[in-house]
C-alpha cells in the first residue's frame, strides 16, 4: 500500500481504534481538570490557560490533546451517599496546591533523570453543584478546541472515576460522548493517590474514599474488568485503558487480555510511577521538597520510566495481538518514540520530555521521525509498528554466541582513566600503563564496556 502523502513525502499519519492522528508524536496528558476544585478558582482563567496550553501543543506539532473528564451525574451521587463510603465533608477546606521537583543524579555521564510530583488535593467529597460546574467548563474548553483544532488532532477524554463505582465513569464517558470527543480513556494510571491517607490500605480492604483512585484500582482486576465493560456498554465512542506503569510484569498481559475480553479497543501503557523523594542528608533526613515540611509518596516520571515502557508495549504486542497501543513514560527523544512503535506501539507521547526542554521538542521529533523515514526508505510511520516484535525471543532461544564474542579494546580511543581495571572484569590488566585485553579470559559478557566512557571498548566476533 502506498503511504506517501500528496508532496512524496513519507506519511506521518497512524490511526489508533479507527482514529486518524496526523502523526505517531503527541503530549501525554499534563494534569487539566481537577484545578476547578480550588475554593478560590476563576473558571473563566482556568479555562484560557487551559486552552491556550493545549493549542500550543498542537501548533508545536502534537497529534492529539487531553481532556481530563471528571462528571458524577445526580444518580451517582446519591449512589454513593446511600453506601458506605466515608464522608470527608467534616474536615476543614483544603485549598488545592501540587509541587514538582527535578530528580538529578549528579555523578558523571548521568543528570536530570525526571521529577517528582506531589499533589494535595481540596474538598474530596463530590457536590452536585461543583460537579455540574466543572462539566459546564470542560464543555466549553472542548468547543474552543473543536473549532479551532486542525484536521487529525483528536482530542481524548481521560475519565477520572470516583472511589469504586463504575456509574462514576460511565456518567463521565457519556458526556465524553455528548461533547463530541474522539476517544475516551479510562484512567487506572494515576499514581498520586498512593500518597493519600489510606492509599497503601484501601485496595486491600476494598474501601475506596470519594476521590480518583487511579493506579490502585489495579489492585482489584475484576472491578477492572467490570468498570471497563460497563463504559463500553455505555458509549459507541472507542475506548481505551490507560494502565499504570506499577501493574508491572507479568501482571499486565493478563489485565490487558481481561479489559480486552470487556471490550477495550486500545491500551495506553508507560506512563508515571509511585516514588518517594530521597532525604536532604545535609540536613538531617529533612525532606528534599521546597517549602513542604514532608515527603509523601508521590509520582515520579521522567527518562527511568523508559525501561518500563519499553516492556509494557512489547509484552501487550506480544501477548495480547489485536490491540492498538499508545506508549508514553521516558520517551524524552524522537529516537526513543521510533523505539517503542518498533516494539509494538502505534501512537507515542511525551510529557516530562517537554516540560524539561520545551514544546519545541515535539516540532523536532516530528521533523526528525519525517526525514528517518525518507532516509530509512519507508513509505509511512506506520511501517515502522512491531518491526522489532519477530525478535522479541524467550531467553532459551536466543543465541549469545558463547565462545564466539570477545571484547576489542580501541588503543586509540582509551584515555587511560583506569575505570574499567578498577572494575569486575579480570580479562583486562595493564601492562607498563598500557590497558590491556586478554581474550584467552574474556567471556564476552560485555559489562566492562559499561565503564568506559570513552567507548574504547566493544564486543567483537572472535578471530577465528
Amino acid at each position: 500500500m502506498d503511504m506517501t502523502d500528496h508532496t512524496g513525502d513519507p506519511a506521518m499519519d497512524v490511526v489508533v481504534a479507527g482514529v486518524r492522528f496526523r502523526s505517531p508524536i503527541g503530549l501525554a496528558a499534563i494534569g487539566g481538570g481537577s484545578h476547578f476544585g480550588k475554593p478560590d478558582a476563576d473558571p473563566e482563567l482556568e479555562e484560557d490557560v487551559q486552552l491556550q496550553f493545549l493549542l500550543g501543543s498542537i501548533e508545536s506539532g502534537s497529534s492529539c490533546v487531553y481532556i481530563n473528564v471528571s462528571y458524577l451525574s445526580e444518580a451517582t451521587l446519591r449512589k454513593l451517599a446511600g453506601g458506605s463510603v466515608p464522608d470527608f465533608r467534616g474536615e476543614a477546606p483544603r485549598i488545592w496546591a501540587d509541587r514538582f521537583m527535578r530528580a538529578v543524579t549528579t555523578v558523571p555521564p548521568y543528570g536530570v533523570e525526571g521529577l517528582y510530583s506531589s499533589v494535595s488535593p481540596g474538598p474530596s467529597v463530590p457536590e452536585l453543584e461543583r460537579e455540574g460546574a466543572l462539566l459546564a467548563s470542560q464543555k466549553r474548553l472542548v468547543q474552543a478546541l473543536k473549532e479551532k483544532r486542525p484536521e487529525g488532532v483528536p482530542i481524548i477524554g481521560g475519565l477520572i472515576g470516583c472511589g469504586g463505582a463504575p456509574d462514576a465513569y460511565v456518567d463521565a464517558a457519556r458526556e465524553c460522548e455528548a461533547m463530541g470527543l474522539d476517544l475516551v480513556e479510562v484512567n487506572f494510571h494515576c499514581p498520586l493517590q498512593a500518597g493519600l491517607r489510606g492509599g497503601a490500605d484501601n485496595p486491600q480492604t476494598k474501601v475506596f474514599l470519594p476521590f480518583s483512585h487511579g493506579g490502585l484500582m489495579t489492585d482489584h482486576p475484576d472491578l477492572v474488568e467490570a468498570i471497563v465493560r460497563e463504559v463500553v456498554r455505555a458509549v459507541e465512542v472507542p475506548v481505551g485503558v490507560k494502565f499504570s506503569a506499577e501493574v508491572g510484569f507479568p501482571r499486565i498481559v493478563d489485565m490487558v487480555r481481561r479489559v480486552k475480553a470487556a471490550g477495550a479497543q486500545y491500551i495506553h501503557v508507560g506512563g508515571a510511577a509511585v516514588g518517594i523523594a530521597p532525604p536532604d542528608i545535609y540536613n538531617r533526613g529533612r525532606p528534599s521538597w521546597p517549602f513542604m515540611d514532608g515527603s509523601p509518596f508521590c509520582l515520579v516520571s521522567g527518562s527511568w520510566m523508559r525501561r518500563v515502557c519499553y516492556r509494557d508495549v512489547a509484552a501487550v504486542a506480544k501477548f495480547v495481538p489485536g490491540l492498538d497501543i499508545v506508549a508514553s513514560g521516558g520517551l524524552v527523544t524522537p529516537e526513543h518514540c521510533i523505539e517503542a512503535m518498533m516494539l509494538g506501539a502505534t501512537l507515542t507521547q511525551m510529557c516530562t520530555g517537554v516540560m524539561e526542554q520545551g514544546r519545541g521538542l515535539l516540532r523536532r521529533s516530528n521533523a526528525f521521525l519525517q526525514k528517518f523515514l525518507a532516509d530509512q526508505g519507508y513509505g509511512g510511520a506506520r511501517e515502522l509498528v512491531g518491526l522489532g516484535l519477530p525478535y522479541i525471543k524467550y531467553s532459551e532461544d536466543v543465541d549469545m554466541m558463547p565462545g564466539r564474542v570477545v571484547v576489542e579494546l580501541d588503543q586509540d580511543r582509551c584515555t587511560r582513566c583506569g575505570r574499567c581495571l578498577n572494575n569486575l572484569c579480570v580479562a583486562i590488566c595493564s601492562e607498563h600503563g598500557t590497558v590491556m585485553v586478554d581474550q584467552d579470559k574474556c567471556t564476552g559478557c560485555g559489562a566492562c564496556t559499561l565503564a568506559c566512557r570513552p567507548e574504547a571498548l566493544r564486543l567483537v566476533r572472535r578471530a577465528s
